[in-house]
């Protein structure tokens, strides 16, 4: 369940902030 509402979140993000999504997911997300 918090993965998936985390993802959804992420994707919102991601289309707001196409510049640091991918470091933040990378550095933040990849680690989980």
């Amino acid at each position: 369940m918090i993965k998936r509402t985390s993802l959804e979140h992420i994707n919102s993000i991601l289309k707001q902030n196409t510049n640091w999504n991918i470091l933040d997911i990378g550095c933040g997300y990849t680690a989980h």
